[in-house]
């Protein structure tokens, strides 16, 4: 799949993705013929956010050096939420606010949206 960056097209190296185990998966899907929207949402990266590794790959011929640390965190609210532990103590414990965990709960499909 190509990608407009800028005014150019480019395909999604899987050099540009960060991650070492997400750069795997994405080859893995790859080699099933899979288009990259399609890897991107199967792993659970926002489309808008491979395409900027993309344009920063195109610009500078590497991959950015972390993920993002929403990315990060999401993975530890889900890994905590499966272990039990409520949306308080995970805020406290990553030291960001309720809301944000249960933003994070909505996103993962743990939880329904809250109305306040």
């Amino acid at each position: 799949m190509t990608v407009v960056v800028g005014e150019r097209q480019v395909t999604i190296p899987a050099a540009a993705i960060p991650d070492p185990e997400v750069r795997h998966e994405w080859e893995h899907f790859r080699g099933f013929g899979w288009e990259d929207r399609r890897i991107a949402c199967r792993l659970g990266i926002d489309w808008t956010t491979v395409r900027k590794w993309a344009s920063q790959f195109a610009r500078t011929g590497s991959a950015p050096k972390h993920r993002p640390r929403a990315t990060r965190r999401r993975e530890m609210v889900a890994q905590m939420r499966a272990a039990g532990v409520d949306h308080t103590t995970i805020a406290e414990r990553l030291g960001v606010s309720r809301r944000t965990i249960y933003d994070d709960c909505f996103r993962l499909g743990i939880t329904e949206r809250r109305t306040s």
